[in-house]
């Protein structure tokens, strides 16, 4: 089903409430990975077209914790690049956190610890 302008959401009180960065990752399986893993802000997005500026208007920092595979990095490029023309801090989380797995939620399921202290901008 294809959404329409009039159904995407106007008012994203749960996106721009909070403090700290909010991190985008490519599904909803790697968002709970990430919020069993800590990570207390974060929202699933499915490709980058899947995302909406205006979602984040008032939110200050991102974290991109986008799948290690071939379209990951294009994907982390494109938004970063969006993101500081909007004036957002911006980091990633590296391949190299996933354990050797392909994201998030992978890396979960196998029991990997993830490693996100050392996020690089």
């Amino acid at each position: 089903m294809k959404q329409t302008q009039s159904a995407r959401p106007h008012n994203n009180a749960a996106l721009q409430a909070g403090t700290g960065p909010l991190w985008v990752c490519e599904g909803a399986f790697d968002a709970l990975a990430l919020l069993a893993a800590g990570v207390s802000r974060v929202v699933a997005i499915f490709g980058v077209q899947g995302w909406h500026w205006d979602w984040v208007r008032q939110v200050h920092e991102l974290v991109f914790a986008l799948d290690a595979d071939a379209a990951g990095p294009p994907q982390w490029r494109a938004l970063a690049r969006q993101a500081a023309r909007r004036g957002k801090r911006v980091a990633r989380l590296p391949p190299e956190a996933y354990g050797g797995h392909k994201d998030a939620s992978a890396a979960w399921a196998a029991g990997a610890e993830m490693q996100y202290d050392g996020i690089r901008g």
